[in-house]
């Protein structure tokens, strides 16, 4: 049985029908986070691929994004996925606990 609000018959009508999923999703925003240490070799075709797959959400009307948390790399990597659009730089600090 659906539930009546009396007092104010426009959130009577929003508790009593189910949202349409266009409703629902827009609404929704994707974060996509990669982490990436020393990627040099495989950040761009990782990417790329994360893009390809990702396309979806563009069709259903889904707002998303795309961050590489790079940790301290040491190679081209921060270079690779800047240029991408996609850098966030993660800075860390090493521990001396072992297994830290």
């Amino acid at each position: 049985m659906p539930v009546s609000i009396q007092s104010n018959t426009r959130i009577g009508h929003i508790l009593t029908r189910k949202p349409s999923l266009a409703a629902m999703t827009m609404r929704l925003k994707i974060s996509i986070v990669v982490p990436a240490f020393n990627e040099e070799k495989l950040i761009e075709r990782s990417l790329q691929s994360i893009r390809d797959a990702s396309s979806i959400f563009s069709r259903v009307g889904w707002e998303h994004e795309i961050i590489v948390c790079d940790n301290n790399s040491t190679d081209r990597t921060p270079e690779l996925a800047r240029a991408k659009g996609s850098l966030r730089r993660l800075r860390t600090h090493q521990s001396d606990l072992p297994g830290a």
